[in-house]
């Protein structure tokens, strides 16, 4: 499960319970379904502190889901996400290389390096 928070222009979901591909689709959905959707906010999906339960073959579903619901809307905007472990930044590493991707992803142990990168350039 995923708490979802929108403040500062930025997207944040924090992940509470082992990270799965299902929770993971559910907390993208129930955003693109809020009232407050913006598909041009930046994000931060939070994983730190919890058990990976993805197999690596699933890992390769989660952009073609996000990317249902946004398509190429999120091109050049920037996603990141935050781990606490090697076994989650070679599992995050894989998913920011995929090149189905909409957005760019790049994975962080620092979340003031995250958000750094997001907020360059000028984004939101």
């Amino acid at each position: 499960m995923f708490v979802t928070e929108i403040s500062a222009g930025l997207v944040r979901h924090r992940a509470r319970g082992p990270v799965t591909v299902p929770a993971i689709s559910t907390a993208y959905l129930d955003w693109a379904r809020h009232a407050d959707f913006d598909p041009f906010l930046p994000v931060v999906w939070d994983l730190r502190g919890e058990r990976l339960e993805i197999a690596l073959d699933e890992l390769v579903t989660i952009p073609r889901a996000t990317n249902q619901v946004t398509g190429r809307l999120r091109s050049g905007l920037r996603t990141a996400v935050l781990v606490d472990n090697a076994v989650a930044e070679f599992a995050a590493g894989l998913v920011a290389r995929n090149p189905a991707w909409a957005a760019d992803v790049r994975v962080f142990r620092e979340e003031r390096d995250a958000l750094s990168w997001l907020q360059r350039d000028g984004l939101r």
